[in-house]
């Protein structure tokens, strides 16, 4: 089973809570682009790296889990 995650649960304590919850091997990282935003844009396939960068401040070794 996996779970989806995305940048928009890095914006309260309760969503990093949950991710920090599910194990690294069942979640599924997606942008949820173009319908969610970030600082209030909308996401495109040219923000991964910065949305990425996001979730390695939450996910322990996230880089080297994602590729």
């Amino acid at each position: 089973m996996f779970f989806s995650v995305n940048h928009k649960m890095l914006t309260s304590k309760s969503g990093i809570e949950i991710i920090q919850s599910i194990p690294k091997s069942q979640q599924l990282f997606e942008t949820d682009g173009p319908f969610a935003r970030k600082d209030k844009k909308i996401v495109y396939s040219k923000d991964l790296k910065e949305i990425y960068e996001d979730f390695e401040k939450v996910v322990l070794d996230f880089d080297n889990y994602l590729f």
